[in-house]
């Protein structure tokens, strides 16, 4: 299962999450994806919670920062991050 295949209420809800300016919420549905999926890029991050690139690569560095994920690649578009 792929990134778009999410529920619209899932969408809708990190949506939600980041309208209201909440990582913490956000950070656990990503968490929840990284476990279904088990890797995220930048782009299917932007895709899934309807944000910026830089909004996207700002969570996932924090994220990284946090010791939650590990990063693959080179930072950016070209990078893909997994749970560690």
């Amino acid at each position: 299962m792929t990134w778009w295949l999410l529920s619209m209420a899932h969408r809708n809800a990190l949506r939600a999450y980041h309208a209201h300016g909440q990582y913490e919420p956000a950070r656990r549905a990503v968490i929840r994806h990284f476990r279904v999926h088990g890797t995220l890029n930048l782009t299917q991050l932007e895709h899934m919670m309807d944000i910026s690139g830089p909004t996207a690569l700002r969570y996932l560095d924090q994220m990284v920062e946090e010791g939650l994920l590990s990063q693959q690649g080179h930072r950016g578009a070209d990078a893909f991050y997994t749970l560690k």
